[in-house]
């Protein structure tokens, strides 16, 4: 017998759709088991990422609060993570900023360029947004993360994590913040506050900026551990020097209460 060719390519048809309606739930389901607008986590975010790409409901669904300036630093010169996702989600009018840097990139330039952005700008929204560009994706409504800052009942709100990289070079303010939630220390990839409250602990960070500041990839070769006393000899002057992490951590009992950390990571989702 001659198979019937129309029936086939039907019923291929009707598959291939099921399958496709299929993986749309299945991506929605994931993306909405994650519930902070924000995923800091590289690995899981471009896997996050490419499925949101393959979903057609999630093109162009939010858009930038008005009162709220969401800003990124980098030197790429491609768009990066973040940006791919906002500008997938429609979420326009967002701040990249990329000065002219000399020598090898160091985290601490994100201090020095947002905080130079904001002195330039001092009339701009009420409030910022920041997110580190290349392990960093918007997967929500940016109106939740603010809408949540609010909530709290402070200036300036960070993500937390469990690493403890720098303590060992200040383990006074260790203890102060294990004082307050043991485990739980400041995460300075993502962050949200009032616009001149931010300006006032970037000044503050600035004191311990230097022109030879460590980079990422020397810090991971010095050592995490607690009492781990590398980094310590290699930056004698820490916090002055040191990575930008380690500078606000080191500030932040300053600030305290109104510089707070999103224990329970509400804003932004981080595997640890």
């Amino acid at each position: 017998m001659i198979p019937n060719l129309k029936e086939a390519r039907q019923s291929r048809k009707i598959r291939s759709t099921r399958s496709t309606s299929a993986l749309l739930h299945h991506i929605d389901t994931v993306l909405r088991k994650l519930p902070a607008p924000i995923v800091h986590n590289k690995r899981l975010g471009e896997i996050l990422f490419a499925l949101m790409a393959q979903h057609p409901d999630w093109r162009m669904r939010y858009r930038k609060p008005d009162n709220l300036d969401i800003i990124t630093c980098h030197n790429y010169p491609r768009k990066s993570l973040l940006e791919k996702s906002l500008d997938y989600l429609g979420i326009q009018g967002y701040t990249v900023l990329q000065e002219s840097f000399g020598g090898t990139w160091r985290n601490t330039l994100k201090l020095k360029c947002t905080l130079n952005y904001l002195e330039a700008h001092p009339s701009g929204p009420e409030y910022i947004l920041f997110c580190d560009a290349d392990d960093t994706i918007i997967k929500g409504d940016p109106n939740v993360g603010l809408e949540m800052f609010r909530r709290k009942k402070c200036r300036l709100l960070f993500m937390s994590s469990s690493f403890t990289g720098g303590y060992a070079c200040m383990p006074q303010v260790k203890q102060w913040a294990d004082g307050i939630r043991p485990g739980r220390y400041l995460n300075s990839g993502v962050y949200i506050g009032q616009r001149n409250f931010l300006i006032t602990v970037l000044k503050s960070a600035s004191e311990y900026i230097t022109d030879n500041d460590i980079t990422a990839e020397e810090s991971r070769q010095l050592g995490h551990g607690v009492d781990d006393r590398r980094l310590c000899e290699r930056v004698p002057e820490y916090p002055k020097g040191c990575q930008d992490q380690d500078i606000l951590r080191y500030i932040h009992p300053e600030f305290y209460p109104e510089m707070m950390i999103d224990y329970d990571n509400e804003l932004a989702f981080r595997n640890q």
